[in-house]
């Protein structure tokens, strides 16, 4: 029985050995032509080439908590405030996808307004605390109403008036943030030119408080007439 189990093993032995040795080398010759296309790359951290801005790393408030106005008095929230305040210096941007939809309408002149001033104590701006539970009762509620939106991909008209341009710039300004505030780019003229008498009326109730505000024309790069 021995001696018929030696040639077999020495018939694989002789068809093994030359096959494993064509591999290995053939293994061997790869590896060798990847170390001599592989190159050296040295960094210089000896000199600064570019710097970003202190502010780069930011955050957005999505321009749904305006669909019902009540919400942004979250923005009171001495929590969400304090939060905020770690991470300064940054932008703070409003906007998103309804900020397409959303039209001010003011409830005061600018004459009113000027009186007014931008400043103020912000402890006086906290939200109480049972207000603020029940705003995030409700709001639970309004995040069905706009994940169906959002699902549909149909957004209503949404109108804000001076209360949301306050509290946005009283919660920047608090919070030690740059606000940018996200223009509507979908109202049109007849020739499908941009119309801007709706910006321009919040630039001027803004300019009117003494607000430092930057602005944000489309949410994303569409081939948008202007």
């Amino acid at each position: 029985m021995d001696y018929v189990r030696l040639p077999l093993v020495l018939v694989l032995v002789l068809v093994l050995v030359p096959l494993w040795y064509r591999t290995g080398a053939a293994g061997l010759h790869v590896r060798g032509e990847q170390k001599r296309n592989c190159s050296a790359v040295k960094l210089g951290l000896s000199a600064v080439i570019r710097r970003v801005d202190p502010r780069f790393l930011s955050v957005t408030i999505d321009a749904s908590l305006a669909t019902e106005e009540k919400f942004m008095s979250l923005l009171g929230s001495a929590k969400i405030r304090t939060l905020a305040k770690a991470l300064t210096p940054s932008f703070l941007r409003f906007g998103g996808t309804r900020q397409d939809f959303m039209v001010f309408a003011p409830r005061r002149s600018h004459r009113d307004a000027a009186g007014l001033t931008a400043d103020g104590s912000c402890d006086d701006l906290e939200l109480p605390s049972w207000l603020e539970d029940r705003l995030k009762k409700d709001w639970t509620r309004q995040q069905a109403v706009l994940m169906r939106e959002d699902l549909h991909r149909k957004y209503r008209r949404v109108k804000f008036t001076e209360d949301t341009v306050d509290l946005l710039h009283s919660f920047s300004s608090c919070s030690g943030m740059d606000l940018i505030f996200g223009l509507n780019a979908l109202l049109r003229n007849a020739d499908n030119s941009w119309n801007s008498s709706n910006a321009r009326s919040l630039l001027q109730y803004c300019e009117s408080r003494g607000y430092r505000i930057s602005w944000e024309l489309e949410q994303r790069c569409l081939s948008i007439q202007y």
